[in-house]
């Protein structure tokens, strides 16, 4: 939830009309310890990289937004399959795993990774869900 505030500050602080899934990525992968920062070394993914191919698309997205920005259909559908994952693991919270999980699910959201954070569908969604059950 904290994430999902920060990505809502990003959103508003670049003047963005929609609180997509590269605000949210961007505040997973600032977190230390998390799931992104265990995740990304075991399938070759450098964060840093990915913070910087995240940001270029970023620069790309329509600004001059004066209002709240909302939630992105996108996001909302991201964080609703996540809740079903945790269920369906039987883990009481919504893990950064399992958001990176539900975003490689889907494949409309793999598409959207593909001008965004591409280099994220190099992760093999069974050798995911298998790191996030040990």
């Amino acid at each position: 939830r904290r994430a999902l505030e920060r990505a809502a500050q990003r959103c508003l602080q670049r003047t963005h009309h929609y609180v997509e899934i590269e605000h949210l990525l961007l505040e997973l992968l600032d977190i230390d310890g998390g799931d992104f920062a265990c995740l990304l070394p075991r399938f070759g993914l450098e964060r840093d990289a990915l913070v910087a191919e995240i940001n270029l698309s970023l620069e790309l997205f329509k600004a001059g937004n004066t209002r709240t920005p909302a939630l992105s259909a996108h996001t909302i559908g991201l964080r609703e399959d996540a809740v079903v994952h945790a269920s369906v693991l039987g883990q009481a919270q919504i893990r950064s795993g399992l958001l990176l999980l539900a975003l490689l699910d889907r494949e409309e959201r793999r598409a959207l990774l593909l001008n965004s954070a591409s280099s994220l569908l190099r992760i093999p969604h069974e050798a995911l869900q298998a790191n996030l059950l040990e």
